[in-house]
């Protein structure tokens, strides 16, 4: 970032005026913050109680470029103006740019949207020292992930024997799922899955990782068919979990850099701040095996299943652990999250791995709330399926991402 010294730049954003920005260095340690998912909430310090006295709070959203963000406050209530001067107030900058002019007392509807041309924006608040008053709750979104146009097919427990338990997918219902292929020219054997995060990074499991890993194809629906949606792209570089134990599947997350962009819509990032409580439903995708030891799937499957209780899941593998001779693989809820349904029937199997773990919200756009992992059998009893928790590396894939 930069400051314009000794110069003013006015423009028009959306029909509002807009100014130069000062530096945000000057900022309280204490609040505020870097946001790197793809939606998030900004609130002032304390809520939902009073902000205190004496804060300057900067809020800075970065999501993936190629997207932009859309901001919108349900609730705004600070210190009113006093000779038509705000004594406490926000401001929201596009990119360095300030849009508007301060904002203070009710001056911000419920119904305004703030929306940058860019993959940043940036709101700064301050108070001064007389005291407090309600403050504000925001919710930020990206636009340009997690909105496939095509709708999902519909889904009842009952409804197959596939991914176990799965029903065929709508083409381009899941148009971030991917298939990563082995050897072969343009295509070649499918290993894994994966997601698309944007134009040339794909999210999968770091396990997936194997000898002769060259191409990941993405748009694809039916494996024995060409399509002019299908695109194949070579794999440019792989980037593995630097703390990834292969013995017990800890840190079970890689990406893939492509050596070209591809033209298909990415999931969103989860917010790393959010859990997802169990008994969230999650969609799960793939052209794994149809049932332990079958056979592999042709057309792209899913299923819904149910986020499992933590100490549950835990609980449910330790027992594994204990009973069977070198079975080290334990769950850790910091960095992992399970689902499934405890009578079975209905899982991700071999050849799923790698592939998304998704949350559609009632409002707003899917996230990717894991990665494919591992499990102990496909569809068994009692036994949940294993995943990644995606939000405990929102930090690690930007990183990775804005580093290379």
């Amino acid at each position: 970032m930069y400051a314009l010294v000794g110069v003013f730049c006015l423009t028009l954003f959306y029909g509002v005026a807009m100014s130069a920005a000062p530096a945000f260095s000057d900022r309280d340690t204490n609040c505020g913050g870097v946001y790197k998912g793809d939606s998030g909430i900004v609130t002032s310090p304390k809520w939902p109680s009073r902000y205190t006295n004496k804060r300057r709070c900067v809020y800075e959203i970065n999501v993936l470029p190629g997207r932009t963000v859309n901001l919108q406050f349900s609730s705004f209530h600070l210190q009113a103006r006093r000779r038509n001067k705000c004594r406490d107030w926000l401001e929201v900058y596009n990119g360095d740019i300030r849009v508007g002019d301060q904002f203070c007392a009710r001056e911000i509807a419920a119904s305004r949207v703030f929306k940058s041309h860019a993959n940043r924006m940036t709101v700064v608040f301050k108070s001064d020292r007389k005291r407090g008053f309600p403050g504000f709750k925001g919710t930020y979104s990206s636009a340009g992930c997690g909105s496939p146009v095509v709708p999902r097919a519909p889904w009842t427990k009952n409804s197959g024997n596939k991914i176990v338990g799965g029903n065929e997918a709508a083409p381009g219902s899941y148009p971030w799922q991917a298939s990563l292929r082995q050897y072969g020219y343009s295509g070649g054997f499918h290993v894994c899955g994966g997601a698309l995060l944007s134009n040339r990074w794909v999210v999968t499991a770091a396990h997936c990782i194997v000898n002769g890993l060259q191409w990941v194809v993405l748009g694809d629906h039916d494996r024995r068919k060409s399509t002019k949606a299908k695109q194949t792209v070579k794999i440019q570089r792989v980037f593995k979990h630097p703390h990834y134990n292969d013995d017990t599947l800890v840190n079970d997350i890689a990406l893939l850099k492509l050596q070209s962009a591809v033209s298909v819509q990415p999931v969103c990032l989860p917010d790393p701040a959010k859990e997802d409580p169990a008994g969230t439903v999650v969609a799960v995708t793939g052209w794994g095996t149809v049932s332990e030891g079958g056979h592999t799937s042709s057309v792209l499957l899913q299923a819904n299943m149910p986020l499992v209780d933590d100490s549950y899941c835990v609980d449910v593998y330790n027992i594994i652990a204990d009973a069977l001779y070198g079975f080290d693989t334990k769950v850790d809820p910091k960095i992992m999250m399970c689902t499934g349904y405890r009578e079975g029937g209905v899982d991700t199997c071999q050849g799923d791995s790698g592939g998304p773990v998704v949350v559609f919200p009632p409002k707003g756009q899917a996230y990717l709330a894991g990665v494919i992992s591992w499990g102990y059998g496909c569809g068994r009893e009692f036994i949940p399926g294993v995943n990644v928790r995606v939000s405990a590396y929102v930090d690690w894939i930007r990183h990775i991402i804005d580093s290379n």
